[in-house]
């Protein structure tokens, strides 16, 4: 601090020096050539221009040493800056920021964590996005309901209405209820899977016994289509959360039901092979395509509405469905071909 202090004083004694020298040797010389004027005169001329010489040479010389100072940053220094300029606009909600890399020698070791800044700025810009995207879905369903519950309220107020009108206005809206319902025990119970502290209940349990508790729990679905069963279930007994499971084969079997047109056939197989589970749920619908079972598993997707497959559903069967595996270290997988069906096969380990 006492060196830089001393060099600073030197410089300026040398500035204000050289300035006033230059100032009266120019003032010397236009006197010279136009006459000498009074000396008070004399004096302020030179004063004045030493001044300007003199705060002209500071500004000069104040620039060179602050780009000097500046292109003399320590690259590590530098780099830090631009991750707290990238972080501190994350902060405030921009997302459209990144630290060029290419800037940069591929050799810096910093290099690696400028990399992981950026794909940090790519993820939450990504999740950013379908938060957004859920918040829209989620407003699109249930706005669909409300707009059926309230229109047919309207028309109940109606005293004209026959007796069969308000039957069906009231069945609709039961329906439309009931839709609402489902919607947000789906959302919920998504939610529940998705926290990091969803806690499994693992227990021994007998898959076999649990597919054919579901099937025949479906039975109305599939005896008022006269659909087909053709079931094929080896003895199987795998370690997993029970409860957990139920739901995988009923939104699957569901699936199954609601995309197979009366009268066709849905073929249920479970078998061992080596460590794992192999369950097949293979339907005659009207199938997938493949642009479909790109987006099977997302959220709120109902692939082709011009072909009905939403069906009433809300799109949250398959997610949960994927959701569920994922926690037990288990895939699903789909085969299908447009109007010809599909098969969904589900592997999971035994368990210990």
């Amino acid at each position: 601090m006492i060196k830089r202090f001393i060099l600073n004083f030197i410089l300026g004694v040398i500035v204000v020096f050289c300035s006033f020298t230059m100032a009266t040797w120019l003032t010397h010389k236009l006197f010279a050539k136009f006459g000498t004027p009074p000396w008070m005169l004399d004096h302020v001329i030179t004063s004045i221009l030493g001044l300007l010489l003199m705060g002209s040479t500071i500004a000069i010389l104040g620039r060179f040493f602050q780009r000097f100072r500046n292109s003399h940053i320590p690259v590590h220094a530098q780099m830090l800056a631009d991750v707290k300029f990238v972080i501190d606009s994350i902060a405030v909600g921009n997302l459209n920021v990144k630290v060029k890399e290419e800037s940069y020698d591929k050799r810096e070791p910093l290099l690696d964590l400028i990399s992981s800044v950026n794909k940090m700025v790519e993820e939450v810009g990504t999740m950013e996005k379908m938060r957004q995207d859920f918040v829209s879905n989620v407003s699109h369903e249930i706005q669909s309901p409300l707009t059926s519950i309230r229109g047919f309220a309207q028309l109940l107020r109606n005293e004209n209405c026959s007796k069969e009108e308000r039957a069906q206005y009231l069945d609709i809206i039961e329906n439309e209820s009931h839709r609402m319902s489902k919607l947000s025990a789906n959302l919920l119970k998504l939610s529940t899977l998705e926290m990091d502290s969803h806690a499994l209940d693992m227990n021994h349990f007998s898959l076999d016994q649990l597919l054919q508790k579901v099937l025949l729990s479906c039975e109305p679905q599939w005896a008022s289509k006269q659909i087909e069963l053709d079931i094929d279930l080896n003895k199987v007994t795998i370690k997993a959360d029970k409860d957990l499971f139920s739901q995988v084969w009923i939104n699957l079997v569901h699936n199954a039901i609601k995309f197979t047109p009366p009268q066709g056939m849905i073929s249920v197989s479970l078998r061992k092979e080596a460590d794992n589970a192999i369950v097949k749920i293979t339907d005659t619908g009207i199938g997938i395509s493949e642009e479909e079972k790109l987006h099977l598993f997302e959220r709120f997707y109902k692939g082709d509405k011009s072909r009905n497959r939403e069906k009433g559903g809300s799109g949250l069967g398959l997610a949960i469905v994927k959701k569920i595996l994922d926690l037990h270290k288990g895939k699903i997988e789909v085969e299908s071909e447009l109007g010809k069906g599909a098969t969904f096969t589900v592997t999971v380990s035994l368990g210990s």
